[in-house]
């Protein structure tokens, strides 16, 4: 007959069962200190995160969106599920690559078109003087009337004519024959 699994296999000494309560009381200090520790560092992470909550509450606008964030981020840069660092310097740095490419592009529109004589321009319907202005995207050219009969549907450029002049009665004139 073999002996139940959870029988003592060799006689206890009262040594060894103290040895034990001595490890199990010590390992309960330990379960405790490191929760009262957990606990206390939960509490700063949370005061420090009211604080900062309250300062950038605080701060106006244009501030904020001077340091990147607009007010509506305020909780997720505050409970740190914003970004890292490293993300951070990540982001930042292509924002500069970007705006160095979209300057780029500018410049060399700019010196395209300042090359372009002036009946080209004139052609294209723009005068040296708007150079500027085009490059920066102030100024919008309007839609042809074919690419206006385009966005209404319409495949026939004298409607776009008509929706131009303020006519929009339908077509009643017949089509010439070609």
């Amino acid at each position: 007959m073999r002996p139940h699994r959870y029988a003592p296999r060799a006689p206890v000494d009262q040594e060894a069962i103290e040895a034990a309560i001595r490890r199990a009381r010590q390992l309960r200090s330990e379960f405790f200190a490191g929760a009262l520790q957990r606990v206390v560092k939960a509490f700063i992470r949370w005061n420090q995160r009211h604080a900062l909550n309250h300062r950038l509450q605080t701060l106006p606008d244009y501030l904020l969106k001077d340091i990147g964030i607009g007010r509506g981020q305020l909780p997720a840069v505050v409970s740190g599920a914003r970004r890292r660092p490293s993300q951070v310097f990540a982001g930042a740095l292509e924002r500069v690559v970007k705006a160095f490419i979209r300057w780029n592009q500018r410049h060399a529109l700019n010196h395209r078109l300042q090359a372009l004589p002036d009946y080209l321009l004139k052609d294209i319907g723009i005068g040296r003087d708007q150079i500027p202005a085009v490059v920066s995207g102030a100024l919008k050219r309007q839609a042809s009337p074919l690419a206006e009969a385009v966005s209404h549907g319409s495949l026939s450029f004298l409607d776009a004519k008509k929706r131009r002049a303020g006519n929009t009665a339908p077509d009643t004139e017949k089509a010439l024959a070609a």
